[in-house]
């Protein structure tokens, strides 16, 4: 791993921020549990997909770095569906997720 190329070091950093919010997010879901949950997901979602870009960017080795890059589409993908719920949450307060 090499830490030294600076796209590496802020894709850690957004990802230990990405994070922090989550957690933030999730002790603090008792007012909108609908919201706290769809936003903490987000974060999961953008902490997954900046550590797989750290690790892509970081590593000497190149099996490692194509399995990384191969890795963060689920955390991009899962972003996609959590903004979804989010903006749900956001437009009808009331509304819950079902099962089907």
């Amino acid at each position: 791993m090499d830490w030294n190329d600076p796209a590496g070091v802020a894709y850690a950093v957004a990802a230990a921020i990405c994070a922090a919010i989550a957690f933030v997010t999730w002790r603090r879901r008792e007012q909108n549990p609908n919201l706290a949950v769809s936003l903490t997901c987000v974060m999961l979602g953008g902490c997954w997909w900046s550590v797989g870009l750290a690790v892509a960017v970081a590593s000497d080795n190149e099996t490692v770095a194509a399995i990384a890059l191969l890795a963060y589409a689920v955390g991009s993908s899962s972003m996609v569906v959590a903004f979804l719920c989010l903006a749900y949450s956001v437009a009808r307060p009331h509304w819950v997720p079902r099962r089907r």
